[in-house]
C-alpha cells in the first residue's frame, strides 16, 4: 500500500486512526467467534466426560455379573446397555449463548471487515491524490525552471553578442599595436623562412598605420630576429585611383620563390591575433621578394 508521511497532515492522521479503529473491531469480532466456538465445544467435552464415566461404570457392572455367573450359572446373561444421560439445562443454555456469540462474531467480522477495507481504500486514494498533486507541482516547477533557464540562455546569448560587438567596436576605434609577446612570437615563427629577408611598407594610411609598421620593424629588425630587414620607408605611400580606398588592412606580397614563406607569415599573423579576413595575399613581380604592406585600420581578432 502506498504511504506518505503523516507529519503535520491532519487528514492523513484521521484516516490512519480510522484504519486502526476498524482493525480493532475486526480483532474483537475474531475473539467473539473464538469464544462462541469454545462455548459450543463445551458440549463435546461434557459428552466425552459422561461417556468415560459410563464406560467405567459398565466395566464394573460386567465384572460383577461375571462373578455371579460363576457362582449361579443361569445361562447367558444379557449385557447391560448404555443409557445416555440427559444433558443438564445449563449445558443447553451455554450452547445457545455460544451459538449466538458465533453468529454475532461472524456478522461483526463481515461488517468490520468492510469498514477496514473502506478505510484502507480511503488511505490509498488520499496517498494517490497527494502523489498526483506532488507530480503536478514538480511538473509546474520544472516548467518554471525550464522557462528561467531559457530566459537565462537568451540573456547570455544577448550578453555574448553585445560583448563581441563591444570588442569589435573597440578594435575598430583602437590603434593597432603589437605587444612584446606578439613580436617575440612573430620572430619565432618567421625563423622557418627559407629566405631570411622581408620588406615592410604602408599605403593609404596615416600615423596609426605607420606606428603599426614600426612595430613590425621592431619585431623583424630586432637583434634577436632571424630575418634581415630590407630598407623601409619613413612614411606611408598614397595610391590614387580605382580600388585605392579598399586597400586591405594587411597585405602580403610574395614572389613565386617566396610562396612557402608567405604561408608561414600568414599563419604567424593569425596566431598573434590578426583576423584572417583582414589579410590579403598577392603575387609580386619580383620572384624573391616578400613584402608585408600595412593598409588602413584593421580589426584585430578578439
Amino acid at each position: 500500500m502506498l504511504s506518505s508521511s503523516s507529519v503535520a497532515d491532519p487528514v492523513r492522521i484521521l484516516l490512519d486512526a480510522q484504519v486502526r479503529h476498524a482493525s480493532k473491531l475486526v480483532g474483537y469480532a475474531n475473539i467473539a467467534v473464538a469464544i462462541g466456538v469454545a462455548m459450543e465445544g463445551l458440549e463435546i467435552a461434557y459428552d466425552a466426560a459422561e461417556w468415560w464415566k459410563r464406560r467405567k461404570r459398565a466395566k464394573r457392572e460386567r465384572s460383577a455379573l461375571d462373578t455371579l455367573a460363576d457362582v449361579f450359572p443361569a445361562g447367558e446373561l444379557t449385557q447391560p446397555t448404555e443409557s445416555h444421560s440427559k444433558e443438564p439445562r445449563w449445558i443447553k443454555r451455554f450452547l445457545r449463548i455460544g451459538l449466538l456469540v458465533v453468529v454475532v462474531g461472524v456478522v461483526s467480522e463481515w461488517r468490520c471487515g468492510e469498514r477496514l477495507e473502506d478505510a484502507h481504500n480511503a488511505v490509498h486514494a488520499y496517498d494517490i491524490g497527494k502523489l498526483t498533486e506532488a507530480d503536478q507541482k514538480a511538473g509546474a516547477a520544472k516548467d518554471s525552471a525550464d522557462a528561467v533557464a531559457k530566459e537565462y540562455d537568451d540573456l547570455l546569448d544577448k550578453y555574448t553578442k553585445a560583448e563581441k560587438e563591444l570588442i569589435a567596436l573597440k578594435a575598430e576605434h583602437s590603434a593597432r599595436r603589437l605587444s612584446s609577446k606578439q613580436k617575440e612570437k612573430l620572430r619565432q615563427r618567421v625563423a622557418a623562412f627559407s629566405v631570411k629577408t622581408i620588406r615592410l611598407s604602408c599605403i593609404n594610411a596615416g600615423d596609426e598605420a605607420f606606428d603599426l609598421m614600426k612595430d613590425f620593424v621592431d619585431a623583424f629588425g630586432h637583434q634577436n630576429s632571424p630575418l634581415k630587414l630590407e630598407p623601409w620607408r619613413t612614411g606611408c605611400d598614397r595610391i590614387e585611383g580605382v580600388g585605392a580606398a579598399h586597400f586591405p588592412p594587411i597585405g602580403i606580397h610574395a614572389g613565386t620563390a617566396r610562396q612557402e614563406d608567405a604561408v608561414i607569415l600568414l599563419k604567424a599573423l593569425v596566431e598573434v591575433g590578426i583576423d584572417k579576413k583582414q589579410i590579403s595575399s598577392q603575387t609580386a613581380s619580383d620572384t624573391n621578394v616578400l613584402e608585408l604592406v600595412i593598409g588602413p585600420h584593421a580589426q584585430w581578432a578578439p
